[in-house]
């Protein structure tokens, strides 16, 4: 579970997915893997990544510089 406050976004149409994927990129698990090119990553990077790129997509600058200053996580 992730405290994501409604006043945190931008647009609060956005609530859900952005949940989803902060909750995904907060997650515990880091699962290490080799991707079709052979570069090793983590599934935890791969989220993290996607969230990132989404979360500009969006617009969602305030989400942004809280997630990147450590503001979410799993309670």
């Amino acid at each position: 579970m992730i405290l994501l406050l409604p006043e945190d976004l931008i647009d609060e149409k956005n609530y859900d997915e952005i949940y989803e994927l902060l909750d995904s990129a907060c997650i515990g698990i880091n699962i290490h893997y080799t991707d079709e090119n052979g570069n090793k990553t983590s599934l935890k990077e791969v989220s993290r990544n996607k969230l990132l790129k989404r979360l500009e997509e969006l617009g969602e600058t305030k989400v942004l510089e809280n997630y990147k200053k450590g503001y979410y996580c799993q309670l």
